[in-house]
C-alpha cells in the first residue's frame, strides 16, 4: 500500500464517517467499500487489490499503527530522550489513529434507531391475543 493510498484512505473515512459508525461487513458499506477499492486501484504505483484484500490491508496497518502508539508510549527514562528507540508514525498514519480512537467514542448513527417503540406502546400491555 502506497503513501498516496494511505492518505485517499483516510480522507475518504473522514468524508464518510458511516464507514466508522458500522460494522466493516455491514451490507450497507458494501457499495462504499467497492468505490473506495476503486480509488484505491486507480492510484498510480500502488497496490491493486479486492475489496477484502484491501480490507486485510487496513487491518494490518491499523494494527501496526496502533502497536507503534503502545511502544512509544511506554518508552520511559534516558530510552525515552533518544529518537532512534521510537517507531516511526507518519502524519497519516497520526491522523488514522485520531480517526480510529475518537469514533470509539462516538455513538452510531443508528442508535437512536435502537428503542422502535414509544414509551406508551411499552407500558401498556396488549391483551389482543
Amino acid at each position: 500500500m502506497s503513501k498516496d493510498q494511505k492518505e485517499v484512505y483516510v480522507k475518504y473515512f473522514e468524508e464518510n464517517p458511516c464507514m466508522q459508525s458500522q460494522r466493516r461487513n455491514d451490507s450497507l458499506l458494501e457499495s462504499h467499500w467497492n468505490k473506495l477499492a476503486t480509488i484505491l486501484n486507480n492510484i498510480p504505483q500502488g497496490a491493486v487489490k479486492n475489496v477484502e484484500e484491501w480490507k486485510q490491508t487496513f487491518d494490518a496497518w491499523r494494527y501496526r499503527v496502533f502497536m507503534y502508539y503502545r511502544y512509544n508510549y511506554k518508552l520511559s527514562g534516558s530510552v525515552s530522550h533518544n529518537v532512534k528507540n521510537f517507531k516511526p508514525l507518519t502524519s497519516t498514519d497520526q491522523r488514522a489513529y485520531s480517526m480510529w480512537t475518537s469514533s470509539k467514542s462516538t455513538p452510531s448513527q443508528q442508535s437512536d434507531k435502537l428503542n422502535t417503540f414509544s414509551k406508551s406502546e411499552i407500558d401498556q400491555p396488549n391483551y389482543n391475543y
